[in-house]
């Protein structure tokens, strides 16, 4: 009888553990497909102010009759500083991380384990 207790107590345990291993990793899959498509243009629309900065910046650096006032590295340290750290990253101030299926999942994990 206590060993029939003991397998249905481990079998409940178990399955309870089985289910919450799917529902994190189908949480996973609905996150990844919500949420890499937006990832995906804000990081688009970041690179293409970047690169539009830089290109405004060499079409003054190059323009006929500019008073280029430095060397090449200031130039450069001058585009370093207004078009890549000027524009403000909508991850700035956290570790940018490309959304994928792992980040995803434990996301998802993350969400599951704080619920009540």
């Amino acid at each position: 009888m206590a060993t029939s207790m003991f397998v249905k107590r481990l079998l409940a345990n178990a399955s309870c553990f089985g289910l919450l291993l799917l529902y994190v990793m189908l949480g996973g899959l609905l996150f990844l497909r919500f949420e890499r498509e937006q990832s995906l243009r804000e990081r688009d629309d970041l690179i293409g102010r970047k690169s539009e900065c830089i290109r405004h910046f060499l079409r003054i650096e190059i323009a006929p009759g500019s008073n280029r006032s430095g060397t090449t590295t200031s130039s450069a340290e001058r585009i370093t500083e207004h078009c890549l750290f000027g524009i403000v990253d909508p991850a700035e101030g956290r570790r940018r991380q490309s959304w994928n299926y792992r980040n995803a999942l434990l996301y998802g994990f993350g969400i599951l384990t704080t619920l009540d």
